[in-house]
C-alpha cells in the first residue's frame, strides 16, 4: 500500500511520512497546515434503507466508480472547544431588501473571498443555541469535484447571530468561523455532498445526499477541536 504523504503548502513539495496522533493512519495525502484549523469530528452515521447500506459499507467514496483519497491533518495538537469559545475570523455583513412589493428580507452576505468561491458551494442551513443563550446559524458546504475540492470534503460555517430578541439585520456584522467536518482519524470524508443539515440535541446531523448513498452522520458539538499549526 501507499504511504502516508504530507505536504507542504507553501513549498507544496511532499514532506517525509508521519504517525499522527502517534499512530498509523490509511490515509494518502496528510495537509500540514500552516495556520489553526478548526474541525468537528462524526460520532456515527446511519443509511436510510438497507439498499444504500450494502452498497456504501467499506467505502468513503459511496456511489461512482473513480474513489477520492481523505484528506488527513495532525490531531496531535487537538484542543477541545465549543461554539461559544470559537475564535471567529470572518465576518459577514447583513441586509434588509425588499425583493418584491410588500415583502422584505433579511440576511447577510458572505466575506468576499467566500462569496465568490467557487471551490465549496453551500447547501443546508439550521440554527443552534448554545448553553449560553447565544444564537448561531450552522451551514453546511460540499467541496466541488470539478474544482478539485472533492478529497476536501464538506465544511459547516458557525455564524454568530447574537442573543435571543436581536433580530436586527441591516448594516450589522455577523462573525462567522469555518469548520472541517472530519472522522475519527483526523481525515475528510471525500466527495460528501453535504445536501442538508439539522441541529437536534447537541449534534449537527449531515445529509450525505450523493445518488446511490443517502446517509445522515453525526456530529457532536461536544467534539469540537482546534489544531494549531503544525
Amino acid at each position: 500500500p501507499m504511504q502516508p504523504l504530507s505536504i507542504d503548502q507553501q513549498t507544496n513539495t511532499p514532506l517525509p511520512a508521519r504517525r499522527l496522533r502517534g499512530r498509523s493512519t490509511a490515509c494518502f495525502a496528510c495537509v500540514v497546515l500552516s495556520t489553526a484549523l478548526l474541525v468537528i469530528v462524526a460520532r456515527g452515521s446511519f443509511h436510510l434503507s438497507i439498499t444504500n447500506l450494502v452498497t456504501t459499507l467499506g467505502s468513503k467514496n459511496g456511489g461512482g466508480t473513480q474513489k477520492i483519497q481523505p484528506v488527513c491533518v495532525d490531531g496531535s495538537t487537538a484542543t477541545r472547544t465549543s461554539p461559544d469559545e470559537i475564535a471567529m475570523n470572518r465576518a459577514a455583513k447583513g441586509f434588509r431588501k425588499q425583493l418584491i412589493p410588500g415583502i422584505a428580507s433579511s440576511g447577510f452576505f458572505w466575506d468576499d473571498g467566500d462569496s465568490a468561491t467557487r471551490k465549496w458551494r453551500p447547501q443546508g442551513v439550521t440554527t443552534v443555541k448554545s448553553s449560553a443563550g447565544r444564537r448561531y446559524l450552522a451551514v453546511s458546504w460540499y467541496g466541488r469535484r470539478d474544482e478539485g475540492y472533492a478529497a476536501r470534503g464538506a465544511r459547516v460555517s458557525v455564524v454568530e447571530m447574537g442573543s435571543d430578541g436581536d433580530g436586527e439585520f441591516q448594516n450589522k456584522t455577523f462573525p462567522y468561523r469555518h469548520t472541517l467536518l472530519v472522522d475519527k482519524e483526523f481525515c475528510t470524508l471525500p466527495n460528501i455532498h453535504a445536501g442538508g443539515i439539522e441541529y437536534w440535541n447537541g449534534s449537527l446531523h449531515v445529509v450525505d445526499s450523493r445518488r446511490s448513498r443517502f446517509s445522515i452522520i453525526s456530529f457532536s458539538l461536544n467534539e469540537v477541536y482546534e489544531l494549531g499549526p503544525n
